[in-house]
């Protein structure tokens, strides 16, 4: 009786084995797939893929960029003012508006000079009278003289008397002309395109040829300058190409432009060489604005513009 489990004792670790293997290796692969899964996420984040492109190589030329500040300003600035005395009439512009060279501005009260000018045409129909008058006798007198009737004096007289005449018609048609360029004065005209700023003078008030604040001022937008200055260290690369003729294209960005399309884009060509290099060469570009707004900045210099220079 006492020998059967003793027998028995040996069997129970064999039964035990198997399933602590099992458990094992169930517990190795679970940890195993862990580790594989979390090992294949970094090492996708550590090195992503890399496109590859295929293209087909070729030699060309590279732009070589220089980027500098510019500053854009009017090539004129011109202060109308009145050339003659006299009360402002009226005025035909609008503050802020855009005129073009000839088109009329102001008007000035030119009564006093038309009546100069009748005053002179008055003297002239008179002094051309008293000229007729005097050729007349002189050709007598001149008759007379080739008869030996009439004394030498008496026709070197009358010839002075027609050249005296003759002075005075033309000092009187000068001074017609004169009378004729103040009342012309009286129409103010634009002297050249541009906008036009604040109007100085009201309707109604005096003005003088004097006066020097004048009654309007136009700029000139078209063309307009754009200046900048380049660094002495890229004056090598700039210099040869300007002094052998060719040209340079510019582009001009407005400020706080987000993209590269410029506000103007053209060539520059120098009228005159630079005699020896300085720490920055300052150059100055005039674009000619062919379409589009333009307004007046510092920042902005045109839309859509033509090849133009100055320097």
């Amino acid at each position: 009786m006492n020998d059967s489990p003793t027998q028995n004792q040996p069997g129970r670790p064999r039964r035990v084995y198997p399933l602590a293997i099992a458990i094992a290796a169930l517990l190795g692969l679970a940890i195993y797939l862990v580790f594989l899964r979390g090992g294949g996420e970094s090492g996708q984040m550590a090195m992503p893929a890399t496109p590859v492109q295929v293209a087909v190589t070729r030699r060309g030329e590279v732009p070589v960029e220089l980027g500098a500040l510019g500053t854009v300003s009017a090539n004129q600035s011109v202060t109308v003012t009145s050339r003659i005395d006299g009360q402002l009439m009226a005025v035909h512009f609008t503050e802020g508006q855009r005129v073009e060279a000839g088109q009329l501005l102001a008007e000035i009260d030119t009564r006093g000079y038309q009546a100069t000018k009748a005053q002179y045409q008055g003297e002239l129909a008179q002094n051309q009278a008293l000229l007729a008058s005097a050729r007349q006798t002189l050709a007598r007198y001149r008759r007379l003289h080739a008869q030996d009737s009439l004394a030498q004096q008496d026709l070197d007289t009358q010839i002075a008397t027609v050249g005296e005449y003759e002075g005075a018609v033309a000092a009187d048609q000068a001074q017609i002309e004169a009378a004729q360029v103040d009342i012309d004065y009286g129409r103010i005209t634009a002297p050249i395109s541009g906008y036009v700023g604040l109007r100085l003078v009201d309707p109604g008030n005096m003005v003088l040829s004097s006066d020097t604040d004048g009654i309007v001022t136009i700029t000139q937008t078209q063309p307009i300058a754009v200046t900048f200055s380049i660094a002495e260290k890229h004056l090598d690369q700039v210099l040869p190409v300007l002094r052998g003729g060719s040209t340079l294209p510019v582009e001009v960005l407005g400020q706080g432009a987000g993209s590269r399309s410029p506000a103007a884009k053209y060539a520059s060509s120098p009228t005159r060489s630079i005699p020896r290099p300085a720490a920055s060469s300052s150059r100055r570009y005039s674009p000619t604005r062919t379409s589009g707004c333009f307004p007046i900045s510092s920042s902005m210099c045109g839309c859509g513009s033509a090849p133009s220079r100055v320097w």
